[in-house]
């Protein structure tokens, strides 16, 4: 089943509830089986997570390092969405502006979430040319 319209909408109040600490309404769209393949980059441990509670452990200690982000774009082909949100003023990751978070949706739960800090890698990996 596509990706849909409301499913960006939860997405974007999910990111906006972030903004205040809140990783909840994320956590909530996310299934229980998610798989989530961060960025080793960064330091986060583990790099890839499997299920929702080990997802979001990883995810509110992320948003304690890293709190304020906005949606910039939001893009949709099939099950798929690309989420591109930014930080304001150096709250993100050192000479990282942007995160890419592409996400593959199933019955309005994100079953999988990539995240891509180099906007062509994310762009190949959301057209399937990677």
């Amino acid at each position: 089943m596509p990706a849909t319209k409301e499913d960006v909408v939860r997405l974007r109040a999910a990111y906006e509830a972030m903004r205040s600490g809140d990783v909840t309404p994320l956590a909530e769209l996310m299934d229980e089986k998610i798989r989530w393949i961060g960025s080793e980059s960064l330091g986060d441990s583990p790099p890839e997570c499997n299920g929702r509670e080990e997802a979001s452990a990883v995810l509110k200690r992320a948003v304690k390092r890293m709190p304020t982000r906005d949606m910039e774009s939001v893009a949709i082909d099939g099950d798929r969405i690309l989420a591109v949100a930014y930080w304001h003023e150096d709250q993100g990751p050192p000479g990282i502006d942007r995160v890419y978070n592409l996400l593959t949706m199933r019955d309005g739960r994100i079953v999988k979430m990539e995240d891509f800090f180099d906007r062509a890698a994310a762009e190949r990996a959301f057209s399937g040319t990677d």
